[in-house]
């Protein structure tokens, strides 16, 4: 072999690999990277064209699938943390869940903070090189993820067991981790996973414990160390420690947030949520999105003026991509606004909501903020519209005949408004408010000689 990138062993690791059903991929569009891996798969005695390149890391499941299909049995990933306007970092995670360590995944990224660091680990990542990265210390980053490729398929195997229900096989893969100097962590932490299976909290804890102590930034452990807390103090005590380490993980300060609230201190709560939001400012807006809406929902109970402007904020952020899951926050709003007697404000936010689609529950919301603002005609014409839309709706509570009554009565046609409200009535017999309209209507049509109609 001529080397000049690599050393023996790292080229005998990468031609071992290849000769194993291993492939590269590469989600990249920097051409010097592409040839420098090129150049690496040469002197390794392999052809320069042999990996996969993907152009489009949105369809990175479709071309994982492709490879597999293909008949490989394990791909390295190197993957952009951001390509083509997308942050990619997002999908380590589900890459893992899909494909677990059949598929190595290598962030390329430039320069990164120890806190983007820990954030792209914590989504999946198995290794790091950082850009402008010389060949060198690419090979030196395979090299190291398939020295540690022993201990990952044992961890594998060790967790399939505990799937399997075999817990003292499991329990012995993860004591076999667990007395290696350099993945003793790893070991410990499985042991945790291990008795928790079995019931014995203690022991897990404990477990957990011990690897948290012997590498005080190892995740997992202290990922462990939360799910096994006492109480909700210990809880939020590992959670903060999680915090400290990986601080750009938006999802876990929305957690940490919650427990705040639930403990009575929302302005702590605040803080935090106000945090993961500021954090999402340097990713995506769909997922800074995703986040302030689980904020506004969260808050739905507790001070729904604050989830209200937390709704406000998720639509100007999603803009032309709101879909049919979001009418909820345009009926929260408009029901808050109509609370407050601002049934026409109400009215134009249900009308941004039609502008995703037709919905009935929408038409009729603004029936009803008709309702309210007197304008009885509009009120029948859009309630009657939401009806045509999902016919469900008039036969699903008695609320809906009800208003449709309510609207025609207070416009002087008793004839349907005592139509509507025998409807409601054969709904829910006992509605009450069907039941205190309903004699009105029968007087004003006796008294105008009508007598009973339906």
């Amino acid at each position: 072999m001529d080397l000049k990138n690599l050393d023996s062993r790292t080229a005998r690791a990468i031609a071992a690999f290849y000769e194993s059903g291993g492939i590269i991929a590469l989600a990249t569009e920097d051409k010097p990277f592409i040839r420098g891996v090129g150049e690496i798969l040469t002197e390794c005695g392999l052809g320069r064209d042999q990996y996969f390149l993907f152009d489009d890391f949105a369809l990175y499941a479709k071309k994982l699938d492709q490879i597999f299909d293909k008949g490989f049995a394990r791909v390295v990933l190197f993957a952009e943390s951001r390509l083509k306007h997308r942050h990619c970092y997002f999908d380590y995670q589900n890459i893992k869940y899909l494909y677990g360590n059949s598929c190595l995944v290598v962030s390329l990224t430039p320069n990164p903070t120890k806190e983007v660091s820990s954030l792209y680990y914590e989504m999946g990542a198995d290794s790091i090189v950082v850009k402008p990265a010389s060949m060198a210390e690419v090979g030196r980053k395979m090299l190291d993820l398939f020295d540690d490729d022993k201990n990952a398929r044992i961890a594998a195997r060790c967790r399939e067991k505990v799937k399997q229900g075999a817990v003292q096989e499991a329990l012995e893969l993860a004591q076999e981790l667990a007395n290696s100097q350099k993945s003793r962590s790893r070991g410990l932490t499985l042991m945790g996973e291990v008795f928790r299976e079995k019931g014995e909290a203690d022991r897990a804890r404990k477990a957990y414990a011990k690897a948290h102590s012997l590498a005080p930034e190892y995740l997992e452990a202290l990922q462990g160390l939360v799910d096994m807390a006492d109480n909700e103090d210990e809880r939020l005590e590992y959670l903060a420690k999680l915090d400290a380490i990986s601080p750009l993980n938006y999802s876990r300060k929305i957690e940490i947030g919650k427990l705040h609230a639930a403990k009575g201190d929302i302005d702590k709560a605040e803080e935090l949520f106000e945090a993961a939001v500021s954090v999402l400012d340097h990713f995506n807006l769909a997922r800074k999105a995703d986040a302030v809406s689980t904020i506004a929902d969260f808050y739905k109970s507790i001070d729904i003026n604050k989830s209200i402007q937390y709704m406000k904020s998720v639509i100007r952020l999603k803009k032309d991509r709101l879909g049919p899951d979001d009418y909820w926050m345009f009926n929260e709003i408009g029901l808050s606004l109509r609370k407050q007697g601002r049934w026409e404000e109400a009215i134009e936010y249900y009308g941004m909501a039609l502008d995703i689609g037709e919905d009935g529950g929408i038409y009729f919301n603004i029936g009803m903020a008709y309702l309210q603002g007197n304008r009885y005609f509009k009120a029948i014409e859009n309630m009657k519209k939401a009806v045509s839309i999902d016919p469900n709706l008039f036969t699903s509570t008695p609320s809906v005949p009800f208003n449709l009554g309510m609207a025609y009565a207070n416009s002087k046609n008793f004839d349907k408004a005592l139509f509507y409200l025998e409807e409601a009535l054969s709904i829910d017999p006992e509605h009450g408010p069907t039941l205190q309209l309903l004699p009105k209507v029968r007087e004003r049509l006796r008294k105008e000689g009508k007598g009973s109609s339906s």
